[in-house]
């Protein structure tokens, strides 16, 4: 018998069964977040968000031959690791009638470019492909009966304490003086 009193009613009623219990897992270590004053984190996120348009504007002739590139680009912030942020860059195009998917030859291409890029299927008519390199994302959303093509592009920046701050106004404080995503 064990000391759980609900395994051990669970053995006591399903006795061929074998109850092993393992012992709890080890709490995981905490990740120290880096110390960074606000105006080297301000710096970091404005390059970050930089880099991340740039990515998109180099790679669009890549991911999505035969389309214009979007007339919007959207700019964002999601989560890292503790103490950093990723800025997003991304935008929208519907593909011209008679274009076969992007993502095949997108693949390929990153794939040559030394990027790890993994496809997968996305509800009934979508496919999703994600490729990284070094610290740099792209994500390619295709399909719908609208023929959309979504490129994301995302660069990482370690912005320390101030991972709120950033992710909420694009800022780190007011003196920072970019606009918010």
């Amino acid at each position: 018998m064990t000391t759980e009193p609900f395994f051990d009613e669970f053995h006591r009623l399903q006795p061929d069964i074998p109850v092993v219990l393992l012992p709890p897992a080890a709490a995981a270590v905490p990740v120290a977040v880096p110390d960074i004053d606000p105006a080297t984190a301000a710096m970091r996120a404005a390059g970050a968000r930089q880099a991340a348009g740039r990515l998109l504007h180099v790679m669009w002739p890549v991911v999505a031959a035969g389309t214009e590139p979007p007339s919007t680009v959207r700019h964002g912030w999601e989560p890292g690791v503790p103490g950093t942020v990723r800025a997003r860059a991304a935008g929208r195009v519907v593909r011209p009638a008679g274009l076969g998917s992007a993502l095949p030859a997108a693949g390929s291409t990153l794939i040559a470019r030394g990027w790890h890029v993994t496809e997968r299927a996305l509800g009934a008519t979508g496919r999703r492909l994600t490729a990284e390199l070094d610290d740099q994302g792209i994500e390619l959303v295709e399909g719908g009966p609208e023929r959309l093509l979504d490129i994301s592009c995302t660069v990482p920046a370690v912005v320390g304490d101030h991972v709120l701050a950033v992710r909420r106004t694009g800022a780190v404080d007011a003196a920072w003086g970019c606009e918010a995503p």
